[in-house]
């Protein structure tokens, strides 16, 4: 019932909105029938019978159709063709008040008060529809009364769902609460029967061999960490010369220059070195030499102060040299 509310909740809502919508059509019907009431009230009831009505009641049948058409030629042809007092004239009028018989005999009339008025059509046509109107109004309200009750029964029975709901989802909280409070105290009383086991047990304690301090420390084991420091240096260091040769880009024989330009080599120069050159390399070699050597040097009695007499040291370097070396 919970996975369903929604669902429910949501049809009740597009029933609330349809009612409202039912709602303006009777409001837009209760104006249109106000408009044509108002509208009939100035429309005559009854009028003069007139060719109009007739030849308007002979389009709806069938064998006056033709005649209609023939009507309105002879008459065309009396008032625009011929002139007025001519025996042309009054043969074409003739011709045309026969035909005007003829269809006066295939269209049923209305009939003629003591007046000699008829029913007006254009007053009975709107009759009608008022009356059309006023029951499809009473149709409508007599629909929107009744989903109106039902809604209202609705909504008797969703508010005892939601109350319910909520007292249900309340009992839900408790027993998740309960079993909470019931899992503590499980734990409490488990922890408490094993001290109590442990309390209880007298098992007996007996020394097989004095701690003595080893002579000398197990860790770490210098020699194994310098031989994998010398190896991996010994790998990145070739890595590395590896890398910077395979990003030159720079020819260095014959054929990587034929390889690399489309025309044929003639022929090349090798490298020309002056004195001067070769003097300011031997310089940067001898000071990389000196500063990798003094680094070195620091570094050993560094490690080594850090072995013998670690105190020596300052505490951040001392720290460093710990996580390195796992001391």
């Amino acid at each position: 019932q919970r996975l369903e509310w929604p669902k429910q909740a949501a049809a009740r809502r597009e029933r609330l909105e349809a009612i409202e919508q039912s709602k303006e059509h009777r409001e837009l019907l209760r104006a249109g029938i106000a408009a044509d009431k108002a509208a009939l009230g100035d429309t005559q009831a009854r009028v003069p019978p007139g060719a109009t009505n007739l030849l308007t009641d002979a389009l709806e049948v069938e064998e006056a159709k033709p005649l209609v058409a023939m009507w309105l030629r002879a008459k065309q042809e009396y008032e625009q063709t011929y002139q007025p007092g001519t025996s042309h004239y009054y043969n074409a009028k003739r011709k045309a008040e026969l035909i005007l018989e003829q269809i006066r005999a295939l269209v049923p009339q209305p009939p003629v008060d003591a007046d000699g008025l008829v029913p007006n059509p254009v007053y009975t046509k709107m009759l009608a529809k008022i009356l059309a109107d006023e029951t499809k109004l009473e149709g409508l309200s007599a629909k929107i009364a009744k989903a109106e009750r039902h809604v209202e029964l609705e909504a008797e029975r969703f508010a005892a769902r939601v109350e319910g709901y909520a007292i249900y989802s309340q009992k839900l909280a408790q027993i998740d609460e309960a079993k909470r409070a019931k899992e503590a105290a499980m734990e409490d009383l488990s922890a408490a029967t094993d001290l109590l086991a442990t309390l209880q047990r007298e098992l007996p304690v007996r020394t097989k061999r004095a701690a003595v301090v080893p002579p000398a420390p197990t860790e770490p084991n210098i020699l194994i960490i310098a031989m994998i420091g010398c190896v991996l240096g010994l790998g990145a260091a070739v890595g590395l010369i590896l890398l910077f040769d395979l990003l030159q880009g720079s020819f260095k024989t014959l054929d990587d220059v034929e390889r690399g330009l489309p025309v044929p080599v003639l022929g090349g120069v090798a490298h020309l070195e002056t004195a001067v050159e070769r003097e300011q390399a031997v310089r940067s070699r001898r000071r990389v030499a000196v500063v990798s050597g003094a680094a070195v040097a620091l570094l050993t009695v560094v490690v080594s102060i850090f072995y013998f007499d670690s105190t020596m040291l300052p505490p951040v370097v001392r720290d460093i040299l710990a996580v390195i070396l796992g001391a």
